[in-house]
């Protein structure tokens, strides 16, 4: 039993890893935009009316995917952190950066998107919006 944990700790000490997330959403949530370690997925919101109330529904598509629009975006704050143990030639970095951007959400076959979805172009192809996105990260790093 001792054997197992020492070989663990000695492996857990050369083990790397990297982890990030950008999540993307607008201002009213009706569309979502995720990629990352943890949710890859384009989620949009359709609207109807049951019985007479009316009704928001999230769907999450799998053929759909975005363009960002050149020079849309405009970071609101960006702040990255090191830290080297004193000796150490690997540290461990991690970052948070926050922007907005324009981007214009289709189909990558060039299909129509579902006629109920909020915010669709009259064509029926895209939905473009203005979104606030947020990136995690995390990685082991070089140090001097």
């Amino acid at each position: 039993m001792k054997l197992t944990i020492g070989l663990l700790f000695i492996l857990s000490l050369s083990a790397s890893g990297s982890f990030f997330q950008i999540d993307c959403r607008n201002g009213s949530g009706t569309v979502v935009v995720s990629s990352g370690h943890s949710r890859n997925e384009i989620v949009l919101t359709k609207s109807s009316v049951v019985d007479g109330y009316y009704k928001e529904e999230k769907i999450s598509f799998d053929n759909l995917t975005h363009s960002e629009e050149l020079g849309s975006k405009n970071v609101l704050s960006d702040v990255s952190e090191v830290d080297c143990h004193p000796g150490s030639d690997i540290g461990y970095s991690s970052w948070k950066e926050v922007w907005t951007k324009k981007i214009t959400i289709f189909d990558e076959n060039g299909k129509d998107l579902p006629s109920d979805i909020l915010g669709l172009s009259e064509d029926g192809k895209k939905v473009e919006v203005i979104v606030l996105c947020e990136e995690n990260g995390s990685a082991e790093t070089l140090c001097d």
